[in-house]
């Protein structure tokens, strides 16, 4: 079997990328060259696995932040998410934490204030965190089986 040739791609179109800094002194990158009518926010953040004591600190406090804030429980949370038609994420790398939200620009502004809302005043159920511990321990044991 031959290998395909390897050609040159030519000048490929690259997106604008505007930069600053916010006023809290958060460096932000906004790439829009996308004709679609959607949009992707990724905050991120310095500090993950490698960077903690225990690597499941980082992805239980990722993987917590949408389970409750000052104002709204896990549900609330989802359903507000839902109703816009947005998508968030939160994911622990080796040295960065990835938060990600994604959904149609119409819906962005109004998805702020709850993503705000989940990054400024996270609460950290102890229910939730109980669900966290028992899910992690069943992957534990899983991997090790």
């Amino acid at each position: 079997m031959n290998a395909p040739k390897i050609t040159d791609f030519g000048d490929l179109p690259k997106p604008q990328i505007n930069r600053f800094t916010a006023p809290n002194g958060v460096n932000v990158s906004v790439v829009n060259g996308c004709e679609q009518d959607i949009f992707q926010l990724l905050i991120i953040l310095p500090g993950g696995k490698c960077d903690s004591t225990n690597p499941r600190h980082a992805m239980a406090t990722a993987s917590m932040l949408n389970k409750g804030s000052i104002a709204h429980n896990a549900e609330e949370i989802a359903a507000k998410f839902d109703h816009l038609g947005v998508s968030f994420s939160a994911g622990s790398y080796n040295h960065h934490t990835v938060l990600s939200l994604t959904g149609l620009n119409r819906t962005a502004q109004s998805a702020m204030p709850i993503l705000k809302e989940i990054l400024a005043e996270p609460t950290f159920p102890s229910d939730r965190l109980s669900i966290l511990k028992r899910q992690l321990t069943d992957m534990l044991g899983q991997n090790e089986a």
